[in-house]
């Protein structure tokens, strides 16, 4: 259990993968300050109106496990998250396979083009070489 509230933002911030800057993005605040102070001095708590910003954009953390540390942390119920450098990881390495299959099809089609001039072509030696 996560006795003091710096330790359980602390958890927070590594289980989405956010650095402190971040998390504070996240939750719509200027800046890192409050989260910084809240984690490096491992305050047993915070204020009401950043419990709630919390709450709000990670609605599958348990309020009772931020409150107070009891439980775990992500809600029994909660379906699963992925964190949004996850998803944007995601995102790249699909549009990634995708442009591997166009350049695969690509080699695939020049591949049958050089085959094809390849076994069509023929010199043919009859032709007259043009005089100038």
């Amino acid at each position: 259990m996560s006795e003091m509230m710096g330790d359980r933002l602390s958890e927070i911030i590594q289980h989405y993968r956010y650095t402190m800057n971040s998390f504070a993005k996240k939750l719509g605040l200027s800046s890192n300050t409050v989260i910084t102070k809240a984690v490096k001095e491992r305050q047993r708590g915070v204020n009401q109106e950043l419990l709630n910003k919390i709450l709000n954009a990670f609605p599958e953390i348990d309020a009772l496990w931020l409150v107070t540390g009891k439980g775990t942390m992500i809600k029994a119920d909660a379906p699963a998250t992925r964190c949004d450098a996850c998803k944007a990881k995601e995102k790249l390495l699909a549009e990634r396979e995708r442009t591997i299959e166009r350049l695969e099809k690509a080699i695939d089609l020049s591949q049958q083009t050089i085959e094809h001039l390849l076994n069509n072509s023929t010199v043919d030696t009859n032709v007259p070489k043009h005089k100038d």
